[in-house]
């Protein structure tokens, strides 16, 4: 959580007054003197940081890898001239609806079957 809060350059007292929890309360889970928070202290601590409650426990999120991912695709994406970007966002709404549409259809054929 401290690397969250330095991320996004809150000190622990500017972020315990907008989480509205104890400096005391924060600087123990940060420091590992608290156990895990109640669900709704850690939603309110997620939201806020914009992680997951997964990565608050865990240090890990799905979301967060998937959004670090995209992130990096994006950028990579914008050093190309623009007639290739055009190019490469026109294959993936090709492949897009391709995939749309074999999820349909099977969804389509597994509840026929189903009949």
């Amino acid at each position: 959580m401290s690397y969250e809060l330095s991320k996004k350059e809150y000190t622990i007292k500017e972020f315990s007054k907008k989480v509205g929890i104890s400096y005391s309360t924060i600087l123990s889970y940060i420091d590992g003197r608290s156990y895990i928070p109640s669900a709704d202290t850690a939603v309110k601590i997620a939201q806020e940081l914009k992680v997951t409650v997964e990565y608050l426990v865990t240090g890990n999120s799905s979301i967060e890898k998937n959004y670090l991912q995209y992130k990096l695709f994006l950028k990579a994406l914008n050093t190309l001239p623009e007639s290739i970007k055009k190019n490469i966002e026109k294959q993936v709404y090709l492949l897009a609806d391709f995939f749309s549409a074999r999820t349909e259809h099977k969804h389509a054929d597994n509840t026929a079957r189903r009949i």
